[in-house]
């Protein structure tokens, strides 16, 4: 009994020591946020902590591999929302279907400095097909047929999963090659915008192929009736 009490106090001491220093080595805890400066502090909390948000990860990479369709959408989108007089016209071009066999199978990057335009844009065999333009006119052809886009006062996913309320996407291919091809329905200014994404197996990344501005009769359309079946939830089966 002696030597078991004689055992017991150095192992009080060693683990009083080992309190101490797990506080002394704590990270700083999280701050709290108002309302208000929520999404700015939980960007600095982020950065602090050398993680990237998925939208962070778009600007960086550019296309590439595990980046999620809806988010594509909403990048572009942000850009055109919000930087319409600066590099956002740029970074919609950068997500934009390349012409055929213009992608890299090794590293991904584009062989070509055109983009597939969005307004004549189709799928033939699983390829973006129509005329490319440069930068420039890129830029211009956005500026002519999509304006309710630049600087929109708001937008949105305008069908959802009844449950988890994450986007919806319809597979919408025509040649059979089922997930190559997703759409999504945005309402931009309450107006319904469609905007159609092909999978490029160069960039391994789903890119902008067309976008359309629809009838504004959205009960028309469909939305916000129950969704199909065939939908999918962010790009993964339901």
């Amino acid at each position: 009994m002696v030597a078991t009490a004689a055992l017991a106090r150095p192992m009080r001491s060693v683990t009083s020591k080992r309190s101490v220093t797990a506080v002394s080595r704590c990270a700083t805890p999280p701050r709290l946020c108002s309302d208000a400066l929520c999404a700015e502090a939980f960007a600095d909390e982020m950065r602090r902590r050398g993680l990237q948000t998925a939208l962070e990860q778009l600007e960086e990479d550019g296309p590439s591999a595990f980046k999620d369709p809806t988010k594509v959408v909403e990048y572009v989108m942000l850009n055109l929302q919000h930087k319409a007089q600066g590099p956002g016209l740029a970074e919609a071009f950068r997500f934009s279907c390349r012409e055929p066999g213009k992608s890299s199978f090794v590293s991904g990057n584009a062989l070509s400095t055109r983009r597939i335009s969005w307004k004549t844009a189709k799928v033939v065999s699983g390829y973006a097909s129509g005329p490319a333009r440069s930068l420039a006119d890129f830029e211009a052809e956005i500026r002519e047929h999509y304006g309710l886009l630049l600087g929109c006062a708001q937008w949105r996913f305008a069908v959802h999963h009844p449950v988890t309320q994450e986007p919806l996407a319809r597979s919408s291919n025509d040649d059979g090659r089922a997930g190559d091809l997703r759409e999504y329905v945005l309402l931009v200014d309450e107006t319904p915008v469609s905007v159609r994404l092909l999978y490029d197996w160069g960039a391994w990344c789903y890119l902008i192929c067309s976008v359309e501005v629809l009838d504004s009769n959205a009960a028309a359309l469909g939305i916000g009736s129950p969704p199909d079946p065939r939908d999918e939830v962010g790009g993964r089966s339901l």
